[in-house]
């Protein structure tokens, strides 16, 4: 077993028995010494693995969290019961039971040895909240130590095989497991080495280097339409200038063309244009 999942034995504060994991410890106070009081000795807890740290809460916020359990119960009833095992071993439903003892219970009878009541609690557990490392890694080498294979953990339970093997010890994995790891891995080097080679960056850089390019660039000839032929239209100057009113007339000495919009221009000898 790899270094980081080996763990330190974990004895019954009971009995002679001692076990590797914290969870067949579990599994052994429940099946021998029901109906005891838990354990707080520290020959019991030296090994228990600690707690990740929460974020301190007030007294208020602490009553608001118990609050609202107690609240649902009061306001829908006690919807999700107490799931037991035929032993009568909780399953699922802790914290109801931790609210109120006499929270309503639903005995599963098929569920009657050690192995079923981890299979159904890994069941319950993923099909309602997060399973946490630690805990998978810990009821998967239990079945697995039990003889359980890959395939029936995941025929039973609903977990994938690729989510049974990530988190099974490396000792406790099959031949057969050893091997899909290995398929798998053959299979994205087979994709990797499917990519054309001509599609790759250097491939595209050895073929066309910089200076190429800039040359073929260079040979480049953009295609312009030359500019339109603008028209400029004939003035009649000697018809505009008979147009003009007497008045005008007298006081123009000079008719020029706007160039832009080919309007009379009138000069006025005082000064400052009459349009």
């Amino acid at each position: 077993m790899s270094q980081e999942l080996k763990q330190k034995a974990h004895p019954c504060p009971y009995c002679n028995e001692s076990f590797d994991y914290n969870i067949e410890l579990g599994l052994h106070l429940a099946s021998w010494h029901r109906g005891k009081p838990t354990p707080t000795t520290p020959l019991a807890t030296q090994n228990k693995p600690q707690p990740q740290t929460k974020p301190q809460t007030t007294q208020q916020e602490e009553l608001i969290i118990e609050y609202n359990l107690a609240q649902s119960k009061q306001g829908l009833g006690e919807l999700c019961p107490v799931l037991k095992d035929a032993n009568g071993n909780i399953i699922d439903g802790f914290h109801r039971k931790g609210e109120n003892a006499d929270w309503r219970e639903e005995t599963i009878p098929w569920i009657d040895t050690p192995v079923k009541l981890e299979l159904a609690r890994l069941a319950v557990n993923f099909n309602r909240r997060r399973v946490t490392p630690q805990e998978l890694t810990e009821r998967l080498t239990f079945l697995a130590k039990a003889g359980l294979k890959a395939d029936e953990i995941a025929t039973q339970t609903g977990i994938s095989k690729t989510t049974i093997y990530r988190y099974l010890p490396k000792d406790l994995k099959n031949e057969k497991a050893i091997k899909i790891s290995g398929a798998l891995k053959a299979k994205s080097e087979i994709v990797r080495k499917e990519v054309p080679p001509e599609t790759s960056y250097k491939k595209i850089h050895d073929t066309n280097p910089i200076s190429q390019i800039k040359q073929e660039t260079d040979k480049l000839t953009i295609a312009t339409s030359p500019y339109p032929e603008l028209k400029i239209p004939k003035i009649n100057y000697e018809k505009i200038k008979n147009n003009l009113t007497p008045t005008e007339e007298k006081q123009t000495t000079t008719v020029c063309i706007c160039p832009n919009c080919h309007q009379p221009i009138h000069n006025c000898p005082r000064g400052g244009d009459i349009t």
